[in-house]
């Protein structure tokens, strides 16, 4: 199926479209476990729980100094288990919170250089690994504040590890910042072909790796522009591109803060394990724009995903078959809200676990590139208030890795309930 092309016929149509990404553990409403390893997620339902180093005291967080309002939001952040160099296996779980109003945080360090005013480090994200240390970019267990200043059209970015957490709320002079921590080199990615706007580069932060898959790096939406950070010689993965799209539509392609990709987690019988599967999450455009409205009791197109290889565990549990991203060809899965009557969902299979949240109904039609069809429950979990950003993103989960979308008001989960 040659799905994007379809994609951006509907886009130029004015039709409906939205995206829908697989979700299975995260906004669980199972108890909050105490143990690392079997943590669903980062951003977790209720409040982010991290255990000291004497592996005593619970802390629990359900706001961070630098997220501030945005921490429980987490289409704004992200969280993984890095991969460790050389090895298909896994180390600590980190996870990096955006700064809260990221962009006026970049047009503070904007202004600030063009005037050749005092400079000032501010903190744009912050770090908290709930399991190990990561020294290349000067990660401790615990919480650890990123700080970026401009001077002379260039970025600089600092880590610096905290005991206390509120620190990282603090801002610095770059020649005097507090001792501990760790320069990093700063790369801004910008698309002048066709001009992109501010409005076209996300305020959220990610992590990314480099083209060899050995050393993962962070990156974050600085103004006009994808800042990707690392140490001394990283270079990251180059983002995609398919330039005979729609302006809106060749946005989520190009820029990396939209969609995401990464080396998928695989369960083996030797354990959780790196594998050599790409898998790429593209949103659509309009998602951030979308409604309740637009969801009722009509299968919507949302989500458009490939895996570079077959991975049987996402088939059996997603209906992912390996695609062609050169070529567009994509697992497509669809979106309703409404009870199955009205969306047409198949009876429930006979000893089917039982979907929940049946107050507020929502079910997920997927189509795979081999055009079989499966169908899933879909919980959504609101966030009032916030604006949540039309951006998509792989996050960890206890067995594999799936995946976070915007939805109306929220977080949308797609369990493995049929």
């Amino acid at each position: 199926m040659n799905a994007l092309p379809r994609f951006s016929k509907a886009l130029r149509a004015g039709t409906a479209v939205t995206l829908l990404l697989p979700l299975m553990y995260a906004c669980a409403d199972e108890p909050v476990p105490l143990v690392v390893e079997f943590r669903p997620d980062c951003p977790y339902e209720g409040a982010i729980r991290f255990q000291d180093s004497a592996g005593q005291e619970i802390q629990a967080y359900t706001e961070l100094a630098v997220p501030g309002s945005l921490t429980m939001t987490p289409e704004y952040h992200d969280c993984q288990r890095f991969i460790l160099p050389g090895s298909p296996t896994y180390g600590p779980l980190v996870a990096i919170f955006a700064a809260e109003r990221l962009g006026e945080l970049i047009d503070s360090l904007e202004f600030l250089d063009q005037t050749q005013t005092s400079l000032l480090a501010m903190p744009v994200a912050q770090i908290l690994s709930f399991d190990g240390d990561y020294a290349s970019l000067g990660i401790l267990r615990g919480h650890n504040c990123v700080y970026l200043w401009k001077k002379a059209a260039t970025y600089d970015a600092y880590v610096l590890p905290v005991q206390n957490q509120q620190r990282c709320a603090e801002r610095h002079p770059p020649n005097a910042l507090p001792a501990g921590g760790t320069p990093l080199t700063v790369q801004v990615r910008t698309r002048p072909d066709p001009p992109f706007n501010r409005e076209d580069y996300p305020d959220v932060a990610r992590w990314d790796r480099d083209v060899p898959g050995q050393q993962q790096g962070m990156a974050l939406g600085c103004g006009k522009g994808w800042c990707e950070i690392g140490p001394t010689g990283y270079a990251a993965v180059p983002s995609h591109d398919w330039p005979a799209l729609p302006k809106e539509h060749r946005r989520t392609v190009v820029m990396k803060g939209w969609y995401d990709e990464q080396p998928l987690a695989d369960s083996t019988p030797a354990g959780l394990l790196v594998s050599s599967v790409i898998g790429t999450i593209f949103p659509h455009p309009d998602l951030r724009n979308r409604t309740l409205q637009n969801y009722d009791s009509t299968w919507t197109e949302a989500a458009y995903v490939t895996l570079s290889a077959p991975l049987p565990k996402y088939k059996t549990r997603l209906n992912l078959d390996a695609g062609n991203l050169p070529a567009r060809q994509m697992n497509v899965i669809s979106l309703c809200r409404g009870p199955r009557s009205s969306c047409g969902v198949p009876p429930q299979p006979s000893g089917a676990t039982t979907c929940k949240k049946a107050a507020d109904p929502w079910w997920a039609r997927i189509i795979s590139v081999q055009q079989d069809t499966a169908y899933r429950c879909v919980i959504r979990r609101v966030h009032p208030g916030l604006t949540i950003p039309g951006a998509v993103r792989w996050r960890w989960s206890p067995d594999d890795e799936i995946g976070w979308i915007r939805c109306p008001e929220g977080c949308c989960e797609m369990t493995g309930d049929s």
